[in-house]
């Protein structure tokens, strides 16, 4: 069984139409507890859940009627974000230029988000979620120490009133040292079709297209638990927001 835990500040200053187009917006905040486990049920078959736990700030101006200026205050939420459930099943495993390959199927379900307030700032939808997902992993061997890359594709059917998404998540793992390693990633989101929904609200869900750059170190501090820091930014957004933040996690396996 693996059980991760991560916080994940998160800071938005800028809406990105669909047209590319760059409008300044006040600053949101979304601060993220992100729980992870997976348990193995038997050789082939993994459950697992992602729970997220947010705390959620949206600065926005409102007028004084006595001085007529505008003003600035902040928007707070609290509650829980998109949790996901899934399933995954191993399908092929076996030899590729010396080295181990291993290629999974993974149906997943998203539950609706519930927050405290039903008003913005708001992160996710107020909708079920499906998706199905093919992963690839490749173990190999370099320079006498082991790396790992892996691909992902996915296909998500959202519920309601939002758009489907394409989705390809890439991974390398780089093992520097005994105790070190280097984790670049890469998260694709691109709409399945149409120009979809859009709210310039930073806090409120869109359909989007996002590219997504993640960069982590990780300290084992013993065989079982892994430390995380990692950081993030968002380096193509169209009708979402842009935005940077940090990871802070730790990894548990037994």
């Amino acid at each position: 069984m693996v059980y991760g835990t991560a916080v994940q500040p998160f800071q938005h200053v800028a809406f990105h139409h669909r047209n590319g187009q760059k409008q300044k917006r006040p600053e949101y905040r979304k601060y993220e507890l992100n729980g992870y486990a997976e348990y193995g049920w038997d050789e082939d078959t993994t459950l697992g859940a992602n729970l997220f736990l947010h705390w959620l700030e949206a600065d926005d101006t409102q007028l004084n009627l006595f001085t007529l200026t505008q003003e600035t205050f902040t928007r707070t939420n609290f509650g829980l974000g998109d949790s996901e459930f899934f399933l995954r099943q191993r399908l092929l495993q076996g030899d590729v230029f010396g080295n181990q390959a291993v290629l999974s199927i993974q149906p997943l379900v998203k539950l609706p988000v519930f927050y405290e307030s039903g008003d913005q700032p708001q992160s996710g939808t107020d909708a079920f979620d499906a998706e199905l997902r093919l992963q690839g992993g490749y173990g190999f061997t370099l320079y006498d120490r082991h790396h790992y890359a892996k691909l992902e594709a996915a296909y998500r059917k959202r519920g309601g009133e939002w758009q489907d998404q394409w989705k390809i998540d890439a991974t390398l793992g780089i093992r520097l040292n005994d105790s070190f390693t280097l984790m670049p990633q890469v998260f694709i989101i691109e709409r399945a079709e149409g120009k979809g929904l859009s709210n310039t609200n930073l806090g409120a869900a869109n359909d989007y297209d996002a590219t997504e750059g993640k960069v982590s170190l990780l300290f084992d501090v013993t065989p079982q638990t892994t430390l995380q820091l990692g950081i993030y930014s968002r380096l193509q957004a169209r009708n979402t927001s842009d935005g940077d933040g940090v990871t802070l996690g730790i990894w548990h396996r037994f």
